[in-house]
């Protein structure tokens, strides 16, 4: 019914069940009834419960639901005692989940009532490892719980009012699979059910089911049940709804596991035997036999209840949707138990061998009828039959076509042999076992006159989509964010112009389930591409966030660097190509086969269509067959199996014949991988490679070691100094107090002694090393930044923001560690004047760690003159940033950088510096510090992949538990003298301070970082309640759930009512603002759920502003915006540190995920 009506009817019953029950003499369901109902009732309540709530406690699935709706019960009319919802073997696998974790008394609930089910039933309860069915207890609204085993995960909510061990022995009755003991068919002979007392709209609480439905196994009613309504359960004034009709005998329900409840459940589980339960004496269909095991099951169960059953069979949907399929197509899946009399056999020699080879999942509907014990799908006794069971009558006829599951089956006289192991690896792969690994599909037989591929059977195969969903290229996932095509396919597109990736993709006009749907967020194409001769035809696509790696989407390897594929050797092409010339594209994936081709005979026949160099690869049959690629397969995979099994990308697709036709001694050509890999790491990291390469010498190896021919030299006495040690230049005189060794001199700025252009204006630095915090349109992109660029059809010929704020920048990627002496700087040439007045600079190592150059450089005076400013002292570094401080028109800059690399000389040493105790190693050239003495030039340190920033670990205090420490009422100290704090709850709760808790802080959370001061929203509440705006608030009546209330440590206040948080009125797009009153430099940001119930933001993104009109995301050092790990739980606080501090007057919280969006905040830095 309605909320107002249920709200005045129920009004009594609350007044009945007393002011906060007592858990030790109240029933579980009066305590269950307050925290479910109540929430209905009260003003004061979160948002409605999610879903249908049965019976008071119970969380129904769709099927029930909709079976409850059309017949009735929860298992329509073909009713039956539902054998498929209990544990296996009696053992409860469990989870226990986060926004519980730091809840002591809700982990001591459900313990202690784990513990009872287990001292008085033959139950267990195991924490989870890998199952796919399992307990979950989590924070919710109110105390509710699935019946049985569900398939997956069967949830448990333990919401306020929950945490009591009864409450939670009741609700794990529910997941072991009872209903509650009211709901008996022979109820009637021990219960009458009043129902004029009855809260109208409740009245399905009260149903009762046939014996069809509950099988109550012979156990007599119960009074005493923990599964027991109490006798006043849903009355709308106060008087009982259940009278018992015979006499309690001081039974009292709803306190423990009654005796008859664990009897009953160790027979529902057949006492936890390895075998189903002993058959029940009920009924002429179920007869015991003595020393033959039958598992009896009725043929309605095992059917097929969609008429799409066996299509989708075929299609392999048992496996790639077990949880649809195995509960409505068991039939033509193969998943029907048979009737077992005590014999277990295989009706063929092979099946063993079959079943090694996965066949069992692969072709169930054979293996299981005549394979059954490879297969497992028989249950026997452990114990041997003491008779010999009888035969069946008839055996069962093999089908008319009956399928061969292996490709091969092994002849019926010879034994087939185990296969062979495969050898170990000589060395530790470089990285994870995934790549290169197919799960699905067979090996292919033998894109054009290809075959359909099976589905997922590439799953490294990507797909690229226009801005209107049409394919136009395909690639390779290289990395969980990185996809390498051809240049081809993207040249000229700096930006993403709306392109996405999309993974796991099969058939193009059906949505296949395991499509994962990017865009692009950067493209980085080779800079030695030319379109004329297509050589160096590579690009990576970097995706906006990794990719879930499963079955369908997985890695595909690299080669090593320089290692090319011999000649001859079978490899496969795949992708959504035409199929022919002038023909349209496939619809689903295509697969060939073609061997490598000899680069010289390629080169000589495909010289009338184009140059193959050395940076291809070849492949076709030379005019023996028609195979090839066409358009719409460019950047696809060219794929090669290697000596371990794993599959290795060797050629990119890049061009062929016009005519798609291969029949004419032509060949597909392709980038050729293997050149590239440095190239591809350098912007994606180290990735998985087909078997590393030992790796060269930089100089010639010593000759092979000869034993010495003259004596052993006698070793020295202790005070000479070893011989990697000069000799110092007066021997040091003894002394009791060791003379300190000499401090290093300070370190030299370094030297160039002729610097020269770095490659900015000659375009030697490609443009995918260009980038900026923000642009004002494609054609002002940070590849127009370069010195004397002049407008024309790529650009205006200078970069230009979007924003006008401090904040920009135009960061430059040097590629190697380099010797940075002078900055040059022009505006932008256009009609108004738009040029930089002044600016820093930055540098970096390894892009994220950045470094201030001291000085404010002097900009351009007008748009065209270039102005060349000195850096003192120069800069070692990879990664430079300019940073405009101020402008004339708008950002816009064209730039050129001047220099020169870092010679690698080796370091020296001072011998004066040298002691006996102590050694001094060089240290290493920094962007921060800098010494005379430089060292080798390192590799580029991989770009670390965008994630979530972790939550900071390091706060003060080191675990917040999120309540202040204080007493709510003036008599607190008096109530603590009187030792009250132990014994009254209201004290203990109230009382924080005099109690001297240890669960509350003494001072607000903050980070452990200089510049991390709290700003004064939460703890001492310095911002006002004007500072803080929302997108919408909660409406709960009388109490107020606006945008003031979202503040950190914020509770209940039930003078003003205040609810504890600021609760949105919507799930989405909604926002909270705060206003700092005056510019800050924010470095940190920390949440907290609502106060009492659980609501919480999970993640959440920040957006800042100086003005309140122009917002900008807060992002991570490589441009994208940053998505914060929010709260598991709704009291403790979490902290998160911006990736680099941001100047701004507005914050802005925007929550991503959450169970309602519902926030208490802080903002930390400093002026």
């Amino acid at each position: 019914m309605v909320r107002g009506f249920i709200t005045s009817l129920f009004l009594a019953y609350l007044t009945h069940t007393a002011q906060l029950l007592e858990p030790d003499n109240t029933g579980a369901f009066d305590i269950i009834l307050q925290a479910n109902l109540e929430l209905h009732a009260s003003n004061f309540s979160s948002p409605p419960l999610p879903g249908h709530v049965f019976e008071g406690d119970i969380a129904l699935t769709d099927k029930q639901r909709q079976n409850i709706d059309i017949h009735g019960n929860t298992v329509g009319k073909a009713v039956d005692r539902n054998e498929d919802i209990r544990w296996p073997g009696g053992v409860i696998p469990y989870e226990i989940d986060c926004s519980l974790q730091k809840m002591s008394n809700a982990k001591d609930a459900i313990k202690k009532a784990m513990k009872e089910w287990e001292s008085k039933t033959c139950l267990r309860f195991v924490p989870r490892t890998n199952q796919k069915d399992y307990l979950w207890f989590f924070r919710q609204k109110g105390c509710w719980c699935n019946v049985g085993r569900i398939g997956g995960r069967t949830s448990l909510s333990v919401g306020n009012l929950c945490e009591f061990k009864h409450v939670m022995v009741h609700e794990i009755g529910h997941a072991v699979g009872f209903w509650h003991e009211q709901s008996r068919p022979d109820r009637d002979s021990y219960v009458k059910v009043v129902q004029e007392n009855i809260l109208q709209g409740f009245e399905s609480a009260f149903a009762k089911y046939s014996r069809e439905k509950i099988n109550s196994l012979n156990i007599p009613y119960d009074y005493e049940s923990i599964m027991h309504y109490p006798f006043t359960a849903f009355s709308r004034n106060g008087k009982p709804t259940l009278k018992a009709l015979r006499p309690l005998n001081g039974k009292k329900p709803y306190q423990h596991l009654s005796t008859l409840d664990a009897k009953q459940a160790n027979m529902m589980y057949g006492y936890c035997r390895a075998t189903a339960p002993e058959p029940l004496k009920r009924g002429k269909r179920e007869v015991e036999e003595k020393n033959v095991f039958k598992l009896r099951q009725k043929r309605a169960v095992c059917r097929d209840y969609n008429l799409n059953c066996r299509r989708w069979a075929r299609q392999r949907q048992c496996l790639a949707n077990r949880n649809y399929m195995s509960r409505y197509c068991r039939a033509s899946c193969g998943w029907c138990r048979t009737t077992v009399h005590g014999t277990c056999r295989d009706d063929h020699t092979s099946c063993r061998y079959w079943a090694s080879t996965g066949q069992c999942r692969a072709n169930p509907r054979y293996m299981r009828v005549y394979c059954k014990m490879s297969c497992g799908v028989c249950i026997t006794r452990p114990r041997p039959p003491t008779r010999r069971p009888r035969p069946p009558t008839r055996r069962p006829r093999p089908p008319t076509r009956r399928p061969r599951p292996p490709t091969r089956p092994p002849r019926p006289s010879t034994p087939p042999r185990p296969p062979t192991p495969p050898r170990p690896p000589t060395q530790k792969p470089t990285a994870g076992p995934r790549c290169g690994l197919r799960y699905y599909g067979r090996a292919p037989g033998r894109i054009v006159d290809g075959q359909t591929a099976a589905k997922n059977s590439w799953p490294w195969q990507a797909q690229l989509r226009s801005r209107s969903g049409r394919h136009f290229c395909g690639g390779s996932l290289v990395a969980p964010q990185w996809v390498l095509t051809a240049a081809h396919c993207v040249k000229g597109s700096s930006t993403n112009y709306g392109y996405r990736v999309r993974l796991g993709e099969h058939h193009l006009g059906r949505r296949d389930r395991t499509e994962q749907e990017f865009t692009v967020s950067r493209i980085i194409v080779h800079p030695g591409y030319r379109r004329i001769t297509a050589n160096n035809d590579v690009a990576l696509l970097k995706l906006d966030r990794p990719a879930r790696l499963n079955k369908a989407v997985n890695l595909i390897c690299l080669p090593s660097q320089g290692v090319n594929v011999p000649d001859g050797k079978n490899c496969y092409i795949s992708g959504w190509g035409r199929t022919g010339y002038n023909r349209p594209g496939a619809s689903v994936l295509q697969e060939a086969m073609m061997p490598t081709a000899n680069q010289r005979t390629c080169a000589n026949s495909m010289r009338s269509w184009g140059r193959v160099t050395s940076k291809m690869l070849c492949s076709g049959f030379g005019g023996s067959s028609t195979v090839s690629g066409c358009f719409g397969d460019s950047g696809g995979p060219f794929v090669c199996q290697g000596k371990n099994k794993r599959w290795v990308l060797q050629g990119a697709v890049s061009w062929g014949t016009r005519t798609c036709s291969a029949g004419r001694s032509e060949y597909t050509v392709y980038a050729r991988v293997s050149e590239f890999v440095s190239w591809i790491r350098r912007y994606i990291g180290n990735t998985p490679t087909d078997s590393p390469r030992p790796p060269t010498p930089d100089v010639t190896p010593p000759p092979p070691h000869t034993p010495p021919t003259q004596t052993p030299v006698t070793p020295p006495p202790p005070d000479t100094p070893p011989p990697d040690t000069p000799p110092p230049n007066t021997p040091p005189k003894p002394s009791k107090i060791p003379t300190p060794p000499t401090p290093p001199p300070p370190p030299e700025p370094p030297k160039c002694s002729s610097p020269k252009a770095l490659g900015m204006e000659n375009k030697r630095i490609p443009d995918s090393d260009l980038s900026a915090s923000s642009q004002y349109n494609r054609w002002h992109s940070a590849r127009e930044a370069r010195l004397n660029l002049k407008p024309g059809v790529t650009g205006v010929g200078a970069w230009c923001s979007r924003d006008l704020t401090t904040n920009q920048y135009l960061e430059v990627d040097l590629g190697v560690r380099t010797i940075i002496t002078h900055i040059a700087t022009q505006g932008r040439e256009s009609k108004y004047p738009k040029f930089i007045k002044s600016y820093a600079v930055q540098y970096s190592e390894d892009g994220n760690v950045w470094a201030n150059h001291p000085t404010i450089f002097t900009g351009n005076i007008d748009m065209s003159t270039v102005t060349k400013n000195s850096l003192n002292p120069p800069i070692i570094a990879r990664y430079i940033r300019i940073n405009p401080k101020t402008w004339k028109g708008a950002i816009c800059m064209r730039a050129e950088l001047y220099g020169c690399k870092v010679p690698p000389t080796k370091p020296t040493t001072d011998p004066t510096t040298q002691s006996k105790t102590s050694t001094h190693p060089p240290q290493p050239s920094t962007a921060t510090a800098t010494t005379k003495s430089t060292q080798v030039p390192l590799p580029p340190t991989p770009p670390i992949p965008t994630t979530p920033p972790k939550p900071v670990s390091s706060t003060i205090p080191p675990n917040p538990i999120g309540i202040r420490c204080e007493d709510k009422d003036s008599s607190c100290p008096t109530w603590a003298s009187q030792g009250r704090c132990t014994t009254d709850s209201y004290v203990k709760r109230h009382c924080l301070t005099s109690c001297k808790s240890k669960q509350c802080d003494l001072i607000s959370v903050r980070p452990r970082a200089p510049c991390s001061n709290p700003i004064g929203l939460g703890w001492d509440k310095r911002l006002p309640d004007t500072a803080f705006t929302s997108s919408s608030e909660l409406n709960l009546g009388s109490w107020d759930a606006g945008a003031r209330n979202a503040r950190l440590y914020h509770l209940d206040d039930f003078n003003t009512k205040r609810v504890g948080a600021w609760c949105a009125a919507a799930r989405k797009n909604q926002w909270l603002q705060v206003d700092l009153g005056k510019k800050k430099y924010v470095t940190a940001v920390a949440t907290q759920g609502r106060d009492i119930y659980f609501e919480h933001v999970k993640s959440y993104q920040l957006a800042y502003s100086v003005d309140g009109t122009s917002w900008e995301y807060v992002k991570s050092k490589s441009g994208e915006t940053v998505t914060f790990t929010g709260n598991c739980d709704h009291f403790t606080p979490v902290v998160n540190r911006l990736p680099r501090g941001v100047t701004a007057r507005y914050i802005k919280f925007f929550p991503i995920t959450s169970n309602w969006p519902c926030m208490r905040v802080e903002i930390y830095g400093c002026d």
